[in-house]
């Protein structure tokens, strides 16, 4: 539940990854914060109410036009691929999890991560789990990773990886690990969902290693 911590919807429906304790209060593994700018809202989660203040909140949605009122949850996002905090609608949606730190005691965890260690394991992970990772997405066909250059003053992303699932049977495909899932969760002596697989191909790119692999 992206909304109320300690909560899920999604327990009992087969179809969500959620059920798994996968969903989005995963983040809170590695932020105390999370903020997302999408079309014309902001929304912050703040479960110690350390930004969204004397008003009885854990987290607060509003138009992205009062952004600059919380100046210091806003500048991070400033150029962001094509943000710019002046703007009262961005065509798209950005996410920001600030990495956990020393200078505040959560009450969620005490595991912090440094830059570089959360570098190496988003970059692996996102790896090692490419074959299967889009399989599960109904809308999302390519997941790109990029760190930002540090000698530039603006943001000048480098592109790590990328991962996209390709092929004319993606969604066919798709269909069957749905419903191989749902099998997997069906009561003892019901018919197992009957469909056939489709090819379908997914690449991993990887720019500075000049490494690319391809799974069907």
């Amino acid at each position: 539940n992206i909304g109320k911590m300690h909560q899920s919807m999604k327990e009992e429906d087969v179809l969500k990854v959620g059920r798994f304790g996968l969903g989005f209060q995963s983040v809170y593994n590695i932020t105390d914060l999370p903020t997302i700018v999408s079309g014309d809202f902001v929304g912050i989660m703040d479960p110690h109410e350390t930004v969204i203040k004397n008003e009885g909140k854990t987290g607060k949605r509003f138009p992205l036009e009062e952004f600059n009122i919380y100046a210091a949850q806003s500048a991070p996002f400033e150029g962001v691929f094509g943000f710019y905090n002046h703007t009262n609608h961005y065509d798209g949606t950005l996410f920001r999890f600030p990495f956990r730190n020393d200078k505040f005691i959560s009450k969620i965890s005490d595991r912090m991560f440094t830059a570089d260690e959360a570098h190496r394991v988003l970059y692996e992970s996102l790896a090692e789990e490419a074959p299967r990772l889009l399989l599960f997405l109904n809308h999302v066909t390519t997941v790109e990773l990029y760190r930002q250059v540090h000698s530039s003053k603006s943001f000048q992303p480098e592109l790590l990886l990328r991962i996209a699932i390709e092929g004319g049977n993606v969604s066919t495909t798709r269909q069957w690990c749905i419903e191989k899932s749902m099998a997997s969760q069906t009561a003892k002596g019901l018919q197992t969902p009957v469909c056939s697989i489709s090819e379908c191909t997914i690449r991993v790119e990887r720019p500075l290693s000049k490494g690319t692999a391809q799974y069907s």
